[in-house]
């Protein structure tokens, strides 16, 4: 085997391992998430929050001048009303926060915790894109001070990194150049 052969199937399984400790990553940190209070539907906007990119330690949404904080984490949103609140009983569809990340690839939510009577899994939906934390009329027309609800939410496992992929085959191809060099051979 050559020289050069050896050094570019080492270069490749140096590059493969690199390339395999890289860790996939699926969740809002690292994304850009959005978070506004919708009322009396989806899609319209009556408190934006803005939106943020979610470094490791997450991110807190101010909206409403602080009467409704919405902290994301990776996997978790929490909403709480610092002050209370009191809901619209005009008829509405939906009256809530929609946590928005266009790049995630969101397969469940779940009710992690609550202090609000009432509250129930069937109040949360999501979509690929979208997570909605609905408070309907009935039961809700207020809230106490300090009411939160807790979120987890469920991510697809990723895919595997491009550079992965990249260098698997590169190494493969490595390997087939090896063994055509020695099979060459007298």
């Amino acid at each position: 085997m050559s020289y050069q052969t050896k050094l570019t199937t080492s270069a490749l399984g140096v590059l493969c391992l690199l390339a395999a400790s890289i860790p996939a990553k699926a969740g809002f940190v690292g994304n850009t998430v959005s978070a506004n209070y919708e009322w009396p539907n989806v899609g319209t906007i009556l408190y934006p929050g803005g939106s943020a990119v979610i470094p490791a330690g997450g991110t807190t949404f101010d909206l409403s001048s602080g009467g409704v904080t919405v902290d994301v984490t990776n996997a978790n949103i929490v909403v709480t009303f610092p002050g209370g609140w009191d809901f619209s009983t005009a008829p509405k569809t939906f009256d809530g926060i929609v946590v928005t990340d266009a790049t995630a690839d969101i397969i469940g939510v779940s009710l992690a915790s609550t202090n609000i009577s009432g509250y129930v899994a069937s109040d949360l939906s999501f979509d690929g894109k979208d997570v909605y934390i609905n408070f309907p009329y009935p039961p809700f027309a207020s809230l106490a001070a300090g009411a939160s609800v807790s979120v987890d939410v469920l991510f697809a496992a990723p895919e595997p990194a491009p550079i992965a992929l990249l260098a698997t085959g590169l190494f493969a191809l490595g390997l087939l150049l090896r063994r055509r060099a020695l099979s060459s051979k007298p």
